[in-house]
């Protein structure tokens, strides 16, 4: 009979800090499994969009347009549902809003408020007239001029899509409009008509009563500055002269001109001479 004997190496026990870092580490795998399966989900199943509303007051649109536009459907995925992409939607398909505020509610409730623009240009185009809110985003075409706007010679739209900005010919040009308009937007004043035809013949009319001869852009916001002094002082005197300010000298003079008289025929898009 043989006698062996078995040894075993013993084992080393691990040590309980050791023990206690594969817990942490195994505990935090477990942890990363149930997060990405969460957010798996919540993206997918959970968390679907039950109702969609409007906030809007105006009556431009209906409810179901500015839906529609929003291209934002019951169903979609609460936290997938950009707020960025349905506020550009929708002020692209419907011009007439400047901007959209997206309001999500916890956990299945989207709100749209919309906000609306106002046509400040009219451009003759070839379809017809051409209207625009003061940042020259492109509104509508109508077949007859808006007269209670301001009618733009001169300032050729180069290419526009409803919903998007216009890109003028001329970016000079385009420049200068809004220096005008910001000016008149400052004082107050009605800004009719402007005609840049060249960037050496500026015109406007003003409150119905002024029609401005600029002449160049050279110093246009110190002309626009001394016109706003001209008309403060002509209507001190009476609120109902009417008549012509020239200000083409104004570079070398710093001076203008006012001459009490009718006005010029405006055409809107058939220029017309004046009156003799």
């Amino acid at each position: 009979m043989n006698n062996i004997t078995d040894f075993k190496k013993p084992q080393k026990k691990m040590p309980p800090h050791k023990k206690r870092k594969v817990r942490k580490s195994f505990l935090a795998v477990v942890i990363v499994l149930i997060l990405t399966v969460f957010v798996i989900l919540s993206t997918t199943v959970l968390f679907p969009v039950n109702s969609l509303s409007v906030n809007y007051k105006g009556d431009k649109y209906t409810s179901q347009q500015i839906l529609s536009a929003s291209g934002a459907k019951t169903g979609d995925n609460f936290f997938m549902l950009s707020k960025t992409t349905t506020a550009e939607s929708i002020c692209k398909k419907l011009p007439y809003f400047q901007s959209v505020t997206v309001q999500k509610k916890f956990p299945d409730k989207v709100v749209f408020v919309p906000k609306e623009t106002k046509a400040a240009y009219c451009f003759k185009v070839s379809e017809g007239y051409l209207l625009t809110d003061s940042t020259l985003k492109a509104l509508e075409i109508t077949q007859k001029a808006d007269q209670s706007l301001s009618f733009v010679e001169g300032v050729k739209p180069q290419s526009y899509n409803l919903g998007e900005t216009v890109v003028c010919q001329s970016a000079d040009s385009e420049r200068y409009l809004k220096k005008i308009q910001k000016a008149a937007k400052k004082h107050g004043y009605t800004l009719n008509y402007v005609e840049i035809n060249s960037v050496s013949d500026i015109k406007l009319r003003l409150n119905g009563r002024f029609d401005i001869t600029l002449g160049t852009p050279k110093q246009l916001d110190e002309k626009l500055d001394f016109m706003a002094k001209m008309i403060s002082g002509i209507e001190k005197k009476s609120k109902t002269d009417k008549g012509k300010i020239d200000l083409s000298y104004f570079p070398t003079k710093k001076e203008g001109y006012f001459t009490r008289g009718e006005l010029a025929k405006l055409g809107y898009g058939e220029k017309e001479k004046a009156k003799s």
